[in-house]
């Protein structure tokens, strides 16, 4: 799932960026972000932005990507307009509604009014908005937001009590979720936060678009990656998200690799903008192709720091441990170069390499067994890794092109592999190993 394309930037044109994504990136979903809205909350597409809304949602269906709208949990802008009044509004001591950000922010320009899940007309509101969209649009998911930009008790708290605190943010949004499950039982639901609480009313884990990472997105997205640990060991699927430029990408599809499915709130070249670099694309495609599509793992941290209460999280090799058969097995591996002497012989025997990769399982056995593996070479470098078995194929991959790789070969139970820029112009996705499963 992606969300390419930056609203607040005016990429509004959906048709561009639906071609873009089923065509250069080969993504099957585009989520409609912020923005899409008359006003937050109100379920009703701007027509001043999208005149032609519905077309738009055709021309993206027609290209076969399912569509996403994104929507605020509590948040809502007008309530006025939305048939909403004081005593359907969170509010403060004094008793009056409090306006919030998600940076809690108090009443400045942005911020918005907050819905009380007490209030049987809030709740009614949210059903409706919720049914209406899903009969309307047909969405593949629902992208359900900050239900973390909702006010604790100090700042304006629910009328009744037993839903103040994080009950606030869940009460509104399990609303949302039956509402729009009535309509259509397999919606997916996405949500940002990791918390258990939220567990029963979401499909899919969405870590954070790093705006607040204050220009440090690769260590945010490092932090959110140790933390979507927990969600992995709960069973959750995980999408990964990523920065709002593109300079930290190689560092985030790393930790995608391992963690589950590639995410995106990526803005994309207009105009005279410079066009992305081919290699951009190509790493983005690489992750949409062999990402692990499984629930449920648990994190091997190697020679990561999953942090603790003095210092931050860490992330350089680490892994990812699926059961299968009744055991754990490596199905996912990110390797970087920094402090890789750290790791003792034990921890990834006979594995060596140069330069940052990804390798990834296509299918339920561990990286060494594997009938068909993915390795992702993230810069100019190299690999050797054990196998069970002799390739009776290894593949390079392309943006345009696969053909039989050339710089491979097999000694004692290891697999060389090297990425060589062959065309800057059209760079490598990776390798797909393949063996016949028949011994060596």
């Amino acid at each position: 799932m992606e969300q390419l394309g930056d609203f607040r930037r005016g990429q509004t044109d959906v048709r561009d960026l639906a071609d873009r994504l089923a065509g250069d990136f080969r993504l099957s979903i585009l989520v409609l972000d912020d923005g899409w809205e008359t006003s937050r909350s109100s379920g009703i597409p701007n027509r001043k932005t999208f005149p032609r809304f519905e077309e738009d949602l055709k021309y993206i269906k027609a290209k076969g990507l399912g569509v996403g709208f994104w929507q605020a949990i509590g948040w809502v802008h007008e309530p006025e307009k939305l048939g909403l009044g004081p005593a359907d509004l969170l509010c403060g001591a004094e008793g009056h509604p409090r306006r919030v950000t998600w940076c809690m922010g108090l009443d400045s320009a942005d911020a918005s009014y907050c819905l009380d899940p007490a209030s049987a007309r809030a709740r009614a509101f949210l059903r409706e908005r919720t049914q209406r969209v899903v009969k309307q649009y047909d969405p593949r998911p629902l992208k359900l937001d900050f239900g973390y930009g909702l006010p604790g008790p100090d700042v304006a708290a629910s009328r009744d009590p037993a839903l103040r605190g994080e009950r606030t943010a869940y009460t509104l949004m399990q609303t949302i979720v039956d509402a729009a499950r009535e309509i259509n039982p397999d919606v997916t639901i996405q949500y940002y936060g990791v918390h258990s609480l939220m567990r029963p009313v979401t499909d899919l884990v969405s870590l954070d678009d790093m705006a607040d990472a204050g220009g440090q997105e690769a260590a945010g997205h490092a932090q959110w990656s140790v933390w979507s640990g927990l969600a992995g060991l709960q069973g959750t699927a995980i999408n990964a998200s990523s920065a709002y430029d593109w300079q930290h990408d190689v560092e985030i599809l790393l930790n995608t690799a391992v963690i589950g499915a590639p995410g995106a709130v990526l803005p994309l070249p207009v105009g005279k903008q410079p066009a992305l670099p081919p290699e951009a694309i190509a790493h983005r495609q690489a992750l949409a192709r062999w990402h692990r599509h499984q629930v449920g793992w648990r994190p091997l941290w190697l020679n990561s720091e999953a942090g603790s209460l003095k210092s931050d999280p860490q992330l350089r090799c680490f892994a990812r441990l699926e059961t299968t058969g009744g055991k754990q097995v490596l199905t996912a591996l990110a390797l970087r170069d920094e402090a890789k002497q750290s790791l003792s012989a034990k921890d990834l025997p006979g594995v060596h390499w140069e330069g940052r990769w990804a390798i990834i399982s296509q299918d339920r056995q561990d990286i060494y067994a594997a009938s068909t593996l993915a390795c992702i070479p993230f810069d100019r470098g190299w690999l050797e890794l054990p196998r069970t078995e002799k390739p009776s194929r290894v593949t390079a991959v392309f943006l345009d092109r696969e053909e039989p790789a050339a710089h491979w070969y097999w000694k004692q139970r290891s697999l060389r592999l090297d990425a060589r820029p062959v065309d800057s112009d059209r760079p490598l996705l990776g390798f797909q190993i393949t063996t016949s499963g028949h011994g060596e």
